[in-house]
């Protein structure tokens, strides 16, 4: 009975249908236990035309280079924000100094001193961008320079922004509530 059994099991392996369900089974039992514990880098986006979607892009001469990412603040579970909720980080490089570009739109003051967590700087912020922070007594960052509202440039759905200009940069902040 046993050989009987084993003769049955011999002859279902030999057929080529059984055969690739037994090592696709085993393929997926092996890829289960195989979890990375890296973190997927965060990487910017480069293509300005879906920036063009968030924000008023002609209000600046063409910029030599375009850096963005969209992040969400909420969770499913979180009431505000809410998982529909988000906010962009931009960054247009120019080939002149950004500070009379600025101060030629004439937007307010949005404030001096803005204050953000360290997990904030992303990693493709350029140097210049995290130079323009420095940490005070409680471990934040604290902007150096003036940040404006961002408002004039930032299309809708966005509800508050601000934007500051380093060395050959903007940077633009936007998010929704």
């Amino acid at each position: 009975m046993v050989a009987d059994r084993f003769s049955i099991l011999h002859y279902r392996l030999q057929q080529p249908k059984n055969i690739l369900q037994i090592l696709l089974l085993g393929c997926l039992l092996g890829l289960m236990g195989c979890q990375s514990s890296t973190p997927i880098p965060d990487m910017a986006r480069q293509d300005a035309s879906i920036l063009a979607n968030y924000l008023d892009l002609t209000a600046f001469p063409t910029s030599k280079a375009v850096l963005w990412q969209q992040y969400t603040m909420g969770t499913n579970t979180s009431n505000v924000p809410g998982p529909t909720d988000y906010y962009i980080v931009a960054i247009l490089e120019f080939d002149q100094s950004t500070e009379p570009l600025l101060t030629s739109l004439g937007l307010a003051v949005e404030r001096t001193g803005v204050y953000l967590a360290p997990s904030f700087i992303r990693e493709w912020f350029p140097s210049e961008i995290i130079n323009a922070f420095e940490s005070d007594t409680d471990g934040n960052l604290v902007l150096q320079t003036t940040a404006y509202q961002a408002l004039p440039i930032l299309k809708s759905p966005f509800s508050y922004g601000y934007i500051f200009a380093v060395g050959n940069y903007l940077y633009i902040y936007g998010m929704t509530t």
